[in-house]
């Protein structure tokens, strides 16, 4: 909190914030959409606080191991704040970090019902330097059955173009592509892998 005064008496009371750490600890999945039967792998980077950023030099060597994971929520009913799932952590092994960056695996034997439940997931993150200090981190990663991905379209008679502005009075096509999730494609190619029969 600081406080103003001003040379004719009056003053204003106004708030700042800043955040001190051992060193900063952020973590992503490398798919971040992931099927129930996934097995999850984040990649972890580990840099000092105010010395350097995930993707620059210098980062700090050390380990990093999940205290916990917590669920989100899936898409539209939004969980805050997260709640403990129920991984079983305590089989999980600290992994190395070396200059700054690593990798966990996260099996999904461990997880409840040996799959994950479709939404959002946060993985706390502790990590532990070389000289013995410690901080905690976020990692997160998101579990469905399938990845849908839509555009609005408009047809000619050979060919459909995106369109994005529309008459209040037309009718709109939307172009949809599903796919299972992690799965590589482009969004305007024409096959992908059989999904079998459903609706949209």
């Amino acid at each position: 909190r600081v406080l103003f005064r001003s040379q004719d008496g009056t003053s204003s009371i106004a708030y700042t914030r800043f955040e001190a750490r051992s060193f900063y600890l952020y973590g992503y999945s490398q798919q971040w959409q992931n099927s129930p039967t996934s097995n999850i792998t984040l990649t972890v980077q580990l840099y000092e606080a105010g010395g350097g950023w995930w993707g620059s030099s210098g980062g700090l060597s050390g380990t990093v191991g999940v205290e916990k994971i917590e669920y989100q929520g899936r898409d539209g009913e939004w969980i805050w704040p997260p709640v403990d799932y129920g991984y079983n952590t305590t089989a999980l092994n600290a992994s190395s970090v070396t200059s700054g960056s690593g990798t966990i695996s996260i099996p999904v034997t461990n997880a409840p019902g040996n799959e994950w439940k479709t939404g959002y997931y946060r993985a706390i993150l502790k990590g532990t330097t070389a000289n013995g200090d410690t901080d905690y981190g976020y990692a997160w990663f998101g579990v469905k059955l399938f990845e849908v991905y839509g555009q609005p379209i408009e047809c000619g008679a050979s060919s459909c173009e995106y369109k994005s502005y529309f008459n209040s009075k037309d009718n709109v096509t939307i172009y949809v592509k599903v796919s299972k999730p992690g799965n590589s494609y482009s969004y305007g190619d024409a096959g992908g892998t059989d999904l079998g029969t459903g609706n949209i």
